[in-house]
C-alpha cells in the first residue's frame, strides 16, 4: 500500500511542475549572454568589422525584460549624435534614442546618418567598441558581441561596399514566453561591382588581326562606384589608365569621353568638351604615370564629384574610345618565346574603401590584343629539296595578277617587314625582296612581316641562277580563325607555332630536248641531197625538150 501511495504522490507532483512550467515566464537571456552577427555576402579576404553603436537596459535581476529607455547611444557616439543629429538623442546627459530614429524614419535620412558616422569612425574622429574577423568566404560571423545596435563596415575587398547596420536586441517570443536575443541577427551586405572592359577592332571593322600601318579602334568600358555623399572627398579615386605596347601608337587626338545614365542603353553625353572651367576629368598623355608612378601611354583623372553632382547627369558608366596605330615595331606572335607586342592594357583605379583618411584604392583591368603575321619561303630545287637556291627575287601583293604590290623594309638577309606606309620617312622602301643570299645562314630563306591574315600571291621577277623563273604566282593565305595569333591552317609546319606560314617554293633548271647520232643520220642527209639533184636533171631535160618541139 505504501509503495502504490508514494507512486501517486510522485505522479501528481510531478503533474504540479508541469502546470507550473507551463505558466512561469522563463528568460532565455542571461547577464553574461552574447550573440553573433552573421554577414552574408562578404568577398574572400575581406575584414568586416562590427562597431557598437547602442547599449541595451534589461533588468536581468528582477523583471527580466527590456526597461525604458530600452536604447541608448553609447557614450563615446552621444556627444556626436547630439551635435550634429539632436533629434536622434534626448537632451542634456539623456544618451536615449528617440523615436525619430525608429523604423518610420526617412529611409534615405537613416542612411546619409550612417554614411556620415561611417566617414567619423574611419577618420578615427570616433572611437568605438568592435570586434573584426576576416572573411574567408562569402559569409563571416562575428561572435561574443553584447546587446546593441550595430554598424558594420567592409575594408579591403574588390567592391564598394555600403554601410550596414544590424540590431542585437531583446525580442519577445510567443511560444515560449519569454524574452530573447534575436541572435544570429543576419547582415546581407550591400556591395557595388565595379568592372572596365576593352575591346578592339580595326578601322575596317574586321577582326583583331593588323599588319603595319593600320589602325586599330579601342573601346573601354567602365563602372562608376556609387560613394555616398558623406565619404571623404580626396578618397573619391576613379581614374582610367592605358598601356600600348611598343608595337603600337597612341593617336593622342582621338582621345574622346562619353558619360551615360542609366547604363550604356541609357541617355549618352559626351563628356570630351563638357563642363568647361570645371573639368569631369583631367587627360594626361605626356609623361603620364597610374597612382603607383608606373609609366602609362595616358591617364583619365575623373572628377568624382562632377561626374555625380545634382547639377549634372549622374553617370554611372563611362566610355572611352580612341585609336592606334600598328607602327614597324610589331612582332608576330611565338608562342613558345611568348613574343607579340600588340598588347593593350586598360585599368581601372577607384577607391574600394572611400571612408579612409589614406588613399586607399583597388585595380582592375582588361585586355585587348591585336596579332599580326608572316610568311617564310624556303627556296629549293625541285629535285633535291635539300638544295638552298640564293638569288631568288619576288613581289607580294593581294591581287593575283601582282598588280599593286606591298611596300617592304629590309630589316636583314632575306628579311622584310611591311611599310608603315609607301613612303615611310627615314628609310628606303621596296616592292621586290630578295631570299638569302649564297653562303649566308638564311640561304635561299624569305621571310616577310607585320601582315595581316589574308591572301597574299607572290610573284617571282627572278629566278635563281641557272634556273628557270616560275610561270605563275604563289598563292598563300593567312588563316587564324580563334583569332590568338596563331596560324592554323595553309602552313607546312606544325599548327600551334606562331604566326608564321612557312612554304617551300621548288624551281626546275629546265630540260633538254631528246639528241641522237651515228651513221644513221648521215645516212639520211646523203640520200636527201642525191633525190635533189636527180629532181634537178629531170627538170633540165624537160625543158630542153620542149625547146626542139
Amino acid at each position: 500500500m505504501k509503495m502504490k501511495f508514494m507512486r501517486k504522490v510522485t505522479a501528481l507532483f510531478l503533474a504540479l511542475a508541469m502546470i507550473l512550467g507551463m505558466t512561469v515566464t522563463v528568460s532565455a537571456i542571461g547577464s553574461t549572454d552574447t550573440g553573433t552577427i552573421q554577414v552574408i555576402g562578404a568577398e574572400p579576404g575581406v575584414s568586416v568589422t562590427a562597431y557598437r553603436l547602442m547599449d541595451v537596459n534589461y533588468d536581468f535581476d528582477n523583471a527580466d525584460q527590456p526597461v525604458d529607455p530600452v536604447y541608448e547611444w553609447v557614450d563615446t557616439l552621444a556627444g556626436w549624435v547630439r551635435e550634429n543629429y539632436s533629434a536622434y538623442i534626448g537632451t542634456g546627459t539623456d544618451n536615449s534614442v528617440q523615436e525619430a530614429f525608429s523604423s518610420t524614419a526617412a529611409t534615405d535620412d537613416i542612411a546619409a546618418f550612417y554614411d556620415a558616422l561611417a566617414a567619423q569612425i574611419r577618420s578615427n574622429s570616433i572611437t568605438l567598441d568592435s570586434e573584426t574577423e576576416t572573411a574567408d568566404g562569402g559569409d563571416v560571423d562575428i561572435t561574443d558581441l553584447v546587446m546593441g545596435n550595430y554598424l558594420v563596415l567592409v575594408e579591403n575587398g574588390m567592391k564598394v561596399y555600403s554601410p550596414s547596420a544590424v540590431n542585437l536586441v531583446p525580442v519577445w517570443n510567443d511560444e515560449k514566453d519569454a524574452w530573447e536575443m534575436s541572435t544570429p541577427a543576419v547582415v546581407n551586405l550591400k556591395s557595388e561591382e565595379v568592372s572596365i572592359t576593352k575591346t578592339a577592332e580595326t578601322a575596317d571593322d574586321s577582326d583583331i588581326t593588323a599588319s603595319i600601318g593600320d589602325r586599330v579602334n579601342y573601346t573601354v568600358t567602365a563602372d562608376v562606384p556609387g560613394y555616398p555623399a558623406a565619404t571623404l572627398d580626396d578618397n573619391k579615386t576613379f581614374n582610367i589608365y592605358d598601356t600600348l605596347q611598343a608595337g603600337l601608337t597612341l593617336d593622342a587626338d582621338s582621345i574622346r569621353v562619353t558619360g551615360y545614365v542609366g547604363g550604356t542603353e541609357g541617355e549618352e553625353i559626351n563628356l570630351t568638351d563638357g563642363n568647361a572651367g570645371n573639368p569631369y576629368y583631367t587627360l594626361t598623355t605626356t609623361d603620364a604615370a597610374d597612382l603607383d608612378g608606373t609609366g602609362v601611354s595616358f591617364s583619365l583623372a575623373f572628377n568624382y564629384d562632377n561626374l555625380k553632382d545634382d547639377s549634372n547627369a549622374k553617370f554611372d558608366t563611362i566610355r572611352v574610345t580612341y585609336s592606334a596605330a600598328v607602327n614597324k615595331d610589331a612582332l608576330v606572335f611565338n608562342s613558345n618565346a611568348d613574343s607579340g607586342n600588340l598588347g593593350n592594357t586598360a585599368k581601372l583605379s577607384y577607391s574600394n574603401n572611400p571612408y579612409a583618411t589614406t588613399v586607399s584604392y583597388k585595380d582592375v583591368t582588361d585586355d585587348a590584343k591585336v596579332y599580326t603575321y608572316g610568311i617564310k619561303i624556303t627556296k629549293v630545287d625541285s629535285d633535291d629539296d635539300s638544295q638552298l637556291l640564293p638569288g631568288a627575287e619576288f613581289t607580294v601583293s593581294l591581287s593575283e595578277n601582282g598588280s599593286n604590290p606591298i611596300s617592304f623594309v629590309k630589316t636583314g638577309d632575306g628579311a622584310y617587314r611591311k611599310a608603315e606606309s609607301g613612303t615611310e620617312a627615314g628609310v628606303t622602301t621596296v616592292t621586290t625582296v630578295t631570299v638569302g643570299a649564297e653562303g649566308s645562314g638564311v640561304q635561299g630563306m624569305l621571310t616577310l612581316s607585320g601582315l595581316d591574315a589574308d591572301t597574299y600571291y607572290l610573284t617571282e621577277t627572278k629566278a635563281p641562277d641557272g634556273y628557270n623563273k616560275l610561270g605563275s604566282s604563289i598563292e598563300i593565305t593567312i588563316a587564324d580563325t580563334e583569332p590568338n595569333g596563331i596560324v592554323n591552317d595553309g602552313t607546312d609546319s606544325a599548327d600551334g607555332a606562331d604566326g608564321y606560314v612557312e612554304k617551300k617554293v621548288e624551281n626546275s633548271d629546265g630540260f633538254q630536248l631528246p639528241t641522237t647520232g651515228g651513221i644513221g643520220t648521215i645516212l639520211f642527209t646523203a640520200g636527201g641531197i642525191l633525190l635533189m639533184g636527180l629532181g634537178v636533171i629531170v627538170l633540165v631535160f624537160v625543158i630542153l625538150r620542149r625547146r626542139r618541139s
